[in-house]
């Protein structure tokens, strides 16, 4: 029998590692024919957050993103290069330093490239999307009756932003119990020994929670939701490029991100425009709990920060209200 396993999971290295090779391939026939013509590689910077990932590791991404990225080059004519780095602190000062021509990010890193001449262009049609839970029989029925309550959610996360935000909008704050390394595992338990009210979880987690304690609790409102990455333009790019590689994108077929394990309805584009509202809601998220944040971009144009009212919030952006429950 532990001969037999042992072939299986020789097998399936075997196949995985020959997956990897033919990924190395088509890029290598790519990029060789790319420089053939006298074109050099298009570097995209991309924030990873898998979870004990190594940069060095060449082909770690080949079944995620590269069929996207290999769709694209075929598009285009131009090779593309996603340029991974796991560690979001080293990714920003990349960005401020303004390293790549390109960026394809979570929102929090889209949100500050904006204020370093990159411009948002497209994002994945899907969301972060943070929802308030209570217990089933709680007589909280209401976000307005949240004022006050004690509501558990994880520390810097999109779901403490968008949370605190739309209570914001309400006019009034809750107690938040941030929670830090031990993650959504403590969140749940607070609420399961009635240490808090309610909690402050991603969608996806809540409805796992659901799932697994039957009845014993509910999805009270959504909090917001952001776009769950962004791809954007340094300003320097040419609008021909622009065209191009935006372009491509769009017209990517969802069957090119199964190997991401992404699935989108039949029709439902992967990849939509990106738009001023959700520019405004991004910035006024995160600024909510940064107050120091700039509200001026970098325009290496003129080699100076520039005012840019019109990327803010007119007011309060108040997110629109959805089915509460999944």
């Amino acid at each position: 029998m532990k001969k037999i396993m042992m072939g299986l999971v020789i097998a399936v290295l075997a196949t995985a590692q020959l997956a990897n090779a033919n990924t190395f391939m088509d890029r290598r026939a790519l990029l060789d024919k790319t420089k053939s013509a006298g074109k050099k590689p298009i570097e995209i910077g991309y924030n990873s957050t898998t979870t004990g990932a190594k940069k060095e590791e060449l082909f770690f991404w080949a079944n995620k993103y590269w069929p996207m990225v290999n769709s694209m080059t075929a598009q285009t004519g131009d090779s593309l290069s996603l340029i991974p780095e796991n560690d979001s602190r080293v990714l920003l000062n990349l960005v401020r330093a303004q390293r790549y021509k390109w960026l394809y990010v979570n929102p929090n890193i889209a949100v500050v490239a904006q204020e370093h001449g990159y411009t948002p262009l497209a994002y994945l049609n899907r969301e972060l999307e943070s929802v308030f839970v209570v217990p089933f029989d709680s007589p909280i029925k209401k976000t307005a009756e949240l004022k006050g309550k004690n509501i558990a959610t994880l520390a810097n996360s999109n779901d403490m932003r968008l949370a605190k935000y739309y209570l914001h909008t309400e006019g009034w704050d809750a107690k938040f119990l941030e929670i830090g390394a031990s993650g959504y595992a403590e969140v749940e338990a607070l609420m399961s020994l009635k240490k808090v009210d309610a909690v402050a979880v991603n969608r996806e987690f809540a409805v796992d929670m659901l799932k697994r304690n039957k009845d014993a609790y509910k999805i009270l409102a959504t909090a917001g939701g952001v776009p769950m990455s962004v791809l954007l333009a340094h300003v320097s790019v040419s609008d021909a490029e622009v065209e191009r590689i935006s372009g491509s994108m769009l017209k990517l077929p969802s069957t090119i991100l199964a190997a991401a394990n992404m699935t989108f309805r039949e029709g439902e584009a992967p990849f939509l425009p990106f738009t001023a509202d959700h520019l405004r809601y991004m910035r006024a998220a995160l600024g909510f709990v940064e107050p120091d944040y700039g509200r001026s971009i970098y325009d290496p144009k003129v080699d100076k920060y520039i005012e840019s009212p019109e990327a803010f919030t007119e007011g309060i952006v108040k997110p629109a209200l959805k089915t509460p429950n999944p």
